[in-house]
């Protein structure tokens, strides 16, 4: 997404917000000690790395 010229929004520290590929939804991605964790389906329920 970033070579796309498209930047996460951030939130707060570690926190940030993202579009999705489609451009269709907006998704959460925060992280926590070394772990980053998304709030897109490919993660959730496939635990594809963001």
């Amino acid at each position: 997404m970033i070579e796309d010229g498209i930047t996460p929004k951030q939130i707060s520290k570690n926190t940030f917000e993202s579009p999705s590929s489609s451009g269709t939804a907006t998704y959460t991605v925060s992280g926590y000690a070394h772990n980053w964790r998304c709030s897109c389906p490919d993660h959730q329920y496939r635990h594809v790395v963001c």
